[in-house]
């Protein structure tokens, strides 16, 4: 026998508005994320940058995932057919992101080019002293 306080129920109106809370979360919880990297993405002003990356990968988050949250709040109910090229959005983002990190470990841990000429090694001067010196390392 299960205990009552274990048994969850998703379809009953105490899993309704759990649901429906982790949806609003979620949503806020996007759009804040959206909003920190664009704003890191400005701030950086250049396309080649990993902030720009970034904001390139949350942007396409934020629109597979989006309309998904709102057709289950129940704000756009007739989006629902679109639910599956919403996921297909999401795999390609996905596909992104994964490209994108392998590209930059690629680039930070890949090989190495090799030098063709020893590195020549700097003769190392001896500062000068000046007759002023001499008389303060005295006293």
């Amino acid at each position: 026998m299960i205990a009552p306080f274990l048994y969850f129920d998703p379809s009953s109106p105490f899993g309704q508005s759990i649901a429906n809370a982790a949806g609003y979360v979620s949503l806020t919880l996007i759009f804040i994320a959206f909003g920190l990297i664009a704003a890191l993405s400005i701030r950086s002003r250049t396309t080649s940058s990993f902030q720009f990356e970034l904001y390139v990968f949350v942007l396409v988050v934020v629109m597979a995932e989006v309309p998904g949250i709102l057709i289950n709040l129940g704000f756009l109910p007739a989006l629902a057919q679109y639910e599956l090229d919403g996921l297909i959005v999401h795999s390609f983002s996905m596909a992104f992101l994964s490209g994108f990190i392998l590209w930059r470990a690629y680039k930070s841990f890949g090989p190495r080019p090799k030098n063709k000429q020893p590195a020549k090694e700097k003769l190392e001067e001896t500062p000068k002293e000046t007759p002023g010196s001499q008389a303060k390392s005295a006293q």
